[in-house]
């Protein structure tokens, strides 16, 4: 509950900061919805799940034994540490999406 209430003073924070860098509110859903997907990368890369991707057209993606021997050398308090680390940082963005899009609409 505390990251969704962090999520909404970065929220609030982009909107101020908008107001100093334009002079007006009329481009603030930018800068929190750029802060919503900073913290969906930060969720992403905490989750472990960019590593079973390659890049584009390579050929040397991770398979699945290689997959399987990452986590089987993780022990469940780093599991448990990068699932809340995940979660917490999907908790922050929520806020500043749904700032972005009220303030996407309203001006």
């Amino acid at each position: 509950m505390k990251y969704l209430l962090y999520g909404i003073g970065l929220a609030t924070l982009g909107i101020i900061a908008t107001f100093i860098l334009w002079g007006s509110f009329e481009r603030a859903y930018l800068l929190t919805g750029s802060i919503g997907l900073v913290c969906i990368g930060c969720s992403v890369i905490a989750s472990g799940s960019l590593s079973s991707f390659g890049s584009i057209g390579s050929e040397d993606r991770i398979n699945e034994e290689r997959m399987r021997a990452n986590f089987a050398a993780d022990t469940p308090e780093t599991r448990d540490f990068r699932f809340k680390a995940s979660i917490n940082t999907l908790l922050l963005s929520l806020p500043c999406f749904a700032v972005a899009v009220i303030l996407y609409f309203v001006a």
